[in-house]
């Protein structure tokens, strides 16, 4: 099935986009893409962030931090991905 370019857009966000899914503000949103933990790519002077890319980063973060609190006695169970997003 061949994709409507309104569902093509519907696949980019913006940084501000992406940073309403995450419920994380704007720079730290930033600091994800800088940091490489967040897949997206530079039109001109803007950041677009592919959900597919938004969706892989949660689970790698997730993962990341259900490794580590395994490893930790008496962790706290906060959101799965709130640690990276200090």
């Amino acid at each position: 099935m061949i994709a409507t370019t309104t569902e093509r857009h519907e696949m980019l966000l913006t940084v501000p986009e992406a940073a309403q899914r995450l419920r994380t503000s704007y720079a730290t949103t930033l600091s994800l893409i800088h940091r490489g933990q967040l897949p997206a790519a530079k039109v001109g002077r803007a950041y677009r962030v592919r959900v597919e890319a938004l969706d892989e980063a949660l689970r790698r973060l997730e993962a990341a931090t259900t490794t580590e609190d395994d490893r930790e006695e008496g962790a706290s169970h906060e959101a799965p991905f709130t640690r990276f997003l200090r």
